[in-house]
């Protein structure tokens, strides 16, 4: 079969990269499934998921951050926080949310 950058006719050669495209697709779909079922009967084991690179699962373990939620340093910061009567929900954010660049009147939730 030709290539089809070979095929002169437009339609045509769309047609054939179309095909391509989805015979493509339909492979990865059955590899997935396929996979899915590998799990489903042998367990996870058998077919690992892979483990995504993040910036943070990359990054190299440095002693200057602290790992540990509880340590001394970390309550003392969060206790003096300026937003932290935020995150402990003693008082409520006003945010105004608008759709518009320039919003004119006033909106349902202002008042």
């Amino acid at each position: 079969m030709k290539a089809a950058s070979e095929i002169k006719n437009k339609q045509k050669r769309l047609e054939v990269v179309e095909r391509k495209r989805i015979a493509k697709q339909d492979e990865k779909v059955i590899e997935r499934l396929k996979k899915r079922k590998i799990r489903e009967e042998q367990g996870e084991a058998a077919m690992p998921k892979g483990k995504t690179n993040t910036i943070d699962s990359m990054r190299v373990a440095d002693e200057t951050l602290i790992q540990d939620a509880e340590d001394e340093d970390i309550k003392g910061e969060q206790e003096i926080d300026e937003f932290s009567s935020y995150f402990k929900n003693l008082t409520t954010p006003k945010i105004l949310m608008t759709t518009n660049r320039r919003p004119k009147g006033v909106s349902a939730f202002q008042r």
